[in-house]
This record gives C-alpha cells, sequence and structure tokens, in this order.
C-alpha cells in the first residue's frame, strides 16, 4: 500500500499527514508563524519515527499549492519538492480550499471554503460530493465578503457548511451559524491533503512541474485579480 507524507503551510498553520493506504498513520498540526521553514525538518522526523517509518518508505508526497499565505506557500512547495527530488517521488498536488472543505464533503450537501486573502477579501471554493467524487460547484476566486454572501441570495444555506479558520475576520459567527447547517473554524487536517493524494483526484507530478496557485500577485488588488483555479479537481 502507497506511504504518503502531506504538508500544508498556506493556510498561518503548519500541518503534516501520513497515511498508508487509507490508513491514518499520524498527522501533527501546529502554529508556527516564521519558524515554520526551520522547524520542518524536525517535525517530519517526529512524525515518522512515531509512525514506524522512514523517509525512504514514502511512495509519494502531497503539498497544498494555494491560495493563501505567500510564504508559507513557498515554505510548503519548497520542502516538500526537495523531498520529492531527493527521493525520486512525485508530488500530488492540492488546492488549499479544497483541503479545507475535504473532510466534511457528504452527497447533497454544499461545502463553502473561505481563507483570509487581504483585510476586505477573500478567497473562496464551494464544493460537494456526488456519487462519491468531489465536484467543484464554485472553482476558487478572489473577492470580498459581501460577494461571498451574495452567491446564495435569499436561498437556504441550511445544507451548507462553511469552513475556514478565518471565517470570524469577515462574518458575525452567531449570524452564520444561523443560515448554515453548520461551521468550523478548524485549521487544514494533513491526513485529509494525505487522503486527497491517495483518491487520485488530483494530480501527482514530478516535483520539477509543481506550481504554487497564488490566485493573484502580491500587489494585484480584488478587481484585477478574480481568477479561478487552474486545475480541475473533479477527476
Amino acid at each position: 500500500m502507497k506511504v504518503i507524507l502531506s504538508l500544508d503551510c498556506s493556510t498561518g498553520w503548519t500541518a503534516l499527514g501520513l497515511i498508508e493506504g487509507l490508513e491514518p498513520l499520524g498527522e501533527i498540526t501546529l502554529s508556527l508563524s516564521r519558524r515554520q521553514s526551520a522547524r520542518l525538518p524536525a517535525l517530519v522526523d517526529t512524525l515518522l519515527m512515531d509512525s514506524g517509518k522512514n523517509l525512504e518508505e514514502i511512495d509519494e508526497f502531497a503539498v497544498t499549492t494555494g491560495p493563501g499565505y505567500f510564504t508559507g506557500i513557498r515554505v510548503g512547495l519548497s520542502y516538500i519538492t526537495g523531498l520529492a527530488y531527493a527521493l525520486g517521488k512525485n508530488v500530488a498536488c492540492v488546492p488549499t480550499l479544497l483541503a479545507m472543505a475535504f473532510p466534511y464533503l457528504a452527497e447533497g450537501i454544499n461545502v463553502a471554503a473561505v481563507l483570509r486573502a487581504r483585510t476586505d477579501s477573500l478567497f473562496a471554493a464551494i464544493y460537494r460530493l456526488c456519487g462519491g467524487k468531489t465536484e467543484t460547484v464554485m472553482e476558487g476566486r478572489l473577492m470580498t465578503p459581501s460577494e461571498f454572501m451574495s452567491l446564495f441570495g435569499d436561498q437556504d444555506t441550511r445544507s451548507t457548511i462553511f469552513v475556514g479558520n478565518d471565517l470570524g475576520t469577515f462574518f458575525d459567527l452567531e449570524k452564520l451559524s444561523s443560515k448554515a447547517l453548520f461551521y468550523s473554524t478548524s485549521p487544514v487536517s494533513g491526513l485529509a491533503i494525505a487522503t486527497i493524494a491517495a483518491s487520485g483526484e488530483v494530480e501527482s507530478i514530478p516535483p520539477g512541474t509543481v506550481e504554487a496557485n497564488y490566485y493573484r500577485g502580491p500587489d494585484i488588488g480584488v478587481a484585477g485579480a478574480r481568477k479561478g483555479i487552474t486545475r480541475n479537481q473533479n477527476r
């Protein structure tokens, strides 16, 4: 069975996951801020040791490619592609918003993932499960909070789950809870990222071809940067 090591650094948290087949072996989730680069090697060593594995047993790596925090995305991609190069392995590229939504996917339910972009804007995408496969309802894009909520109009959103540890930055959580099936502000799960990779719903490619999906440049405002995901995750 394939052993997959996953990493997310794009959301302000550092999340590692390790699975064999679809069996979880372990995960680590920490808020490290600017210490991500320095702490990653030791954290990976700890995860592998606690799981009884070593780097040579990793069959594939998985990493979130964005959107999110520029520095975090670069740290995650650099670290994982470096390991993949050294071991001659492929990297599964997982959109951050999909990783956020994945643990909550269920038939007949929309999962809206939200991540802070700027003080006045956010990244958002909507997913659902259809016949056991992940379906993209709205591709990831950069938008304002009001634009995001206007997507729902007067429709009943009690069949929608809202996820993202930045939800409280943009929305009144009490009001949101009255409109949604429920909401979660939990960080991204490293195990979720590895499971997405194992499912084959995202590309697994050579490390030299891995690219970040920022959705915007560092100095581009909202109006000039509303672009969708460059890869369709419905595979």
